[in-house]
């Protein structure tokens, strides 16, 4: 309905019953009330109408609404997040069974990819890891040891390794100093 049709209804009403009608219209997205009336008290009644609780309520609803979107925002993102750990954990429990033994020719495609990516990514840190290593035993230069172990140790520290207990590295104090010149290696160090 239309504010004239409103206005042509409030005059309809309250000239033949004698009576005085007040209209008053708010909306939850606009913050001004309207009123309408026949009489000159319209003022207080414009002043009475914007006490109203159902105008806060309206106000707080918006509030409400905004934080509520806010709020499935950061849910929605930590879902994201929830399925791609997720999606992580699947491809390294098939990445178990099959290291175990188990059959993964009844896998689908997707799950075999997945593997397969997994596989690669551990085998890109494992010869990045025999790089190191190797740069380590060679001495080439004074701080290739450190830089070795220190890069090393970055380099496990964010693998996630699939063989548990099986991702030790090597550090400084686990090298013998003079000696034979061989060093021994602790790659079960956590």
């Amino acid at each position: 309905m239309t504010k004239t049709k409103v206005k042509m209804n409030v005059h309809r009403i309250s000239f033949p019953c004698g009576i005085n009608v007040y209209v008053i219209t708010y909306s939850s997205e606009d913050d001004a009330t309207q009123t309408m009336s026949q009489t000159l008290d319209a003022g207080r009644v414009t002043a009475d109408s914007n006490n109203l609780p159902e105008l806060n309520h309206a106000h707080n609803m918006n509030d409400q609404v905004a934080i509520m979107e806010a709020r499935h925002a950061s849910l929605t993102e930590i879902l994201v997040q929830l399925q791609n750990v997720n999606s992580l954990l699947e491809r390294r429990r098939l990445l178990y069974e099959g290291l175990g033994g188990r059959d993964l020719s009844n896998l689908p495609i997707k799950q075999l990819r997945a593997v397969d990516d997994t596989v690669d990514e551990l085998l890109s840190r494992i010869h990045e890891r025999i790089r190191v290593l190797s740069l380590q035993e060679q001495g080439q230069n004074e701080g290739v040891a450190e830089t070795a172990v220190s890069s090393t140790q970055e380099l496990l520290g964010n693998c996630e390794c699939p063989m548990e207990g099986q991702d030790g590295f090597v550090s400084s104090s686990d090298s013998t100093e003079g000696g034979d010149g061989e060093e021994d290696h602790d790659y079960n160090a956590e």
